[in-house]
């Protein structure tokens, strides 16, 4: 207990004690005998570098990328109301998907045999107006995505002497 400059006086016939500062200290108290440890200068937070691009650790896999860009096509044309074209990405992106399953071992040919089948219907309905929910040609897309992805693995298990799952 620290106790600073008494004063006592008194009123009425009644000593009281005035105390500045006479109180037991508690953890995170603002009021101290210390002076305050100077802090420095709020500034504007310095700017961050321009992001580059990731080191190329990961192995890209043949046609996602492609994929991704029949997608984005496809979902503006949904969105201008251009059915026909964007029956047409769908349509290029199951092609993209066949090609690809043409290279692949048996246990991904059919899983990309599949999803392009499906595509292929989904750009029949989508051409048809039968189909203007996202949502249902964003899921085609990412079992393509899905297909290409265990294709590509398979294929590096295989490289690496490992058998599939």
């Amino acid at each position: 207990m620290r106790c600073k400059g008494l004063l006592i006086t008194t009123i009425f016939g009644l000593v009281v004690t005035l105390a500045a500062g006479c109180w037991p200290e508690r953890p995170g108290s603002r009021r101290t005998t210390e002076p305050a440890v100077p802090q420095p200068p709020k500034t504007a937070p310095a700017a961050k570098p321009e992001a580059q691009p990731a080191p190329a650790l990961k192995q890209t896999i043949p046609g996602v990328e492609e994929l991704n860009s029949l997608f984005a096509a496809a979902k503006e044309k949904v969105l201008n109301n251009d059915l026909k074209g964007a029956a047409a990405n769908i349509r290029e992106a199951a092609q993209v998907l066949k090609k690809e399953a043409r290279g692949a071992r048996a246990e991904a040919k059919e899983g990309l045999a599949a999803a392009a089948q499906e595509m292929e219907q989904l750009a029949g309905e989508v051409e048809k107006g039968a189909v203007t929910n996202l949502r249902r040609i964003q899921n085609a897309f990412g079992r393509g995505r899905t297909e290409l992805r265990k294709m590509a693995r398979a294929k590096a298990e295989a490289a690496a002497g490992k058998s599939p799952p």
